[in-house]
């Protein structure tokens, strides 16, 4: 599975108006600007796994696990270290959905793939945050299959995950918090 940096990644497909089958992914909508809190990047070591943390595979990430990144940074794309969500911890899965679109007609393409995940999981942020994506602290990342995953292990798995922008740590979960 690929791990792509939804702000990022969105931004470059709103920039170019590219979409999966040439429809336009929709961008997401906006309120009234909302006060926000300080927050600081996490003053925890990274590089070596929390207390309690148990190491699992990106593929098998559901929906409500909170985790933080494998200590080595080769690892991230394939690794994650789960954590119980009332523990500090950088990311949490807050919804999971499957490509099912032409299962038998292969690998629909990377720019497909990517825009049907991103657009799945910004559908989702606010219902699950209470707060739209743009005023709010946390970002957005998505696991997709690749080409190789598809054809090899017949992989359409998507997981959306929320961490803060600011790179703070997450403690709880943050379904309904507002933030």
């Amino acid at each position: 599975m690929r791990n792509v940096a939804a702000l990022v990644a969105l931004s470059a497909v709103l920039l170019t108006g590219c979409g999966g089958g040439g429809d336009a992914v929709p961008i997401p909508p906006t309120t009234e600007a909302t006060t926000t809190t300080e927050a600081k990047p996490t003053e925890r070591d990274l590089s070596q796994p929390a207390d309690g943390a148990v190491p699992g595979g990106v593929e098998n990430l559901e929906l409500g696990d909170c985790y933080d990144p494998a200590p080595d940074p080769s690892q991230r794309d394939i690794m994650v270290l789960l954590l119980p969500c009332e523990q500090a911890h950088q990311y949490e899965v807050y919804a999971t959905d499957s490509f099912n679109e032409g299962l038998s007609d292969g690998y629909p393409g990377d720019d497909a793939v990517r825009n049907f995940a991103e657009e799945r999981c910004f559908e989702r942020f606010e219902g699950f945050v209470g707060q739209v994506w743009r005023d709010s602290d946390l970002d957005i990342e998505t696991w997709f299959p690749t080409s190789v995953s598809w054809e090899k292990g017949n992989d359409r798995k998507l997981s959306c995950v929320l961490f803060h922008r600011s790179q703070a740590d997450l403690t709880g979960s943050m379904e309904g918090s507002g933030v």
